[in-house]
């Protein structure tokens, strides 16, 4: 600490006292500068909704301060008097590289900034959207030991971005059976199973899915057999 006390021939000025002088640091008390540790450089896929940075703890740091950016924007976006050695960033854009970095601070007193780092948020997928249409055909095939019920279903493709469909038939009032899985750009789907009494009234229904999700089902029509 230190102030100054002004004086002449007819007195001086009045001791400040404890809560009045300044404060500066010698070099020991300069806080070190803080290294990057997570996430990596050139993480991606983060989710945007939030990104924890962390760094190493900088010693004689009293607080830190983030900066970000959209990488190659020139605004950063400064976090300041962080008591920790992390942060989560929020409400980032998707599909958008930022970069990043931290600086370490005591009083007025700041390190060196350490060095930069980027990551890339994710796009989310939008599910897609629920097929239409649904049509249900039962014949029999074989005969004796040997006979089936070929159940055939077409529909129509409403979306351009699923990474299949399920599907699944059962008989009116049962419990709907596990689906099979069909790949991209499927619309119709014809399998052999053992057959049911006559007269039973059978049903099916498809949605389409992706990463992003799944469509809501759609049903055919019941079809007695």
């Amino acid at each position: 600490d230190w102030y100054v006390i002004a004086y002449n021939d007819s007195g001086s000025t009045s001791f400040p006292g404890s809560s009045n002088p300044w404060t500066f640091y010698t070099g020991h008390y300069m806080p070190a500068s803080p290294t990057l540790t997570s996430p990596s450089n050139g993480a991606s896929n983060l989710n945007p909704a939030g990104v924890t940075l962390r760094w190493s703890e900088s010693s004689n740091a009293a607080s830190y301060s983030v900066f970000y950016r959209i990488d190659g924007s020139p605004v950063w976006t400064e976090i300041k008097d962080i008591s920790t050695n992390e942060y989560t960033v929020t409400g980032l854009a998707e599909g958008e590289t930022y970069r990043w970095f931290v600086r370490a601070l005591r009083g007025d007193n700041y390190a060196d900034s350490s060095s930069s780092r980027v990551f890339s948020t994710l796009v989310s997928v939008k599910a897609p959207d629920a097929p239409s249409n649904m049509t249900l055909t039962l014949s029999t095939v074989g005969s004796g030991l040997n006979e089936r019920m070929r159940v055939s279903s077409t529909w129509i493709d409403n979306s351009s971005n699923e990474d299949g469909f399920h599907i699944s038939a059962r008989a009116v009032g049962q419990s709907w059976p596990s689906h099979d899985v069909l790949p991209v750009n499927t619309t119709s789907y014809t399998v052999d199973v053992h057959p049911p009494p006559r007269g039973t009234q059978i049903e099916a229904r498809v949605r389409s899915f992706n990463t992003g999700g799944v469509s809501t089902w759609i049903y055919s029509p019941i079809v007695t057999y």
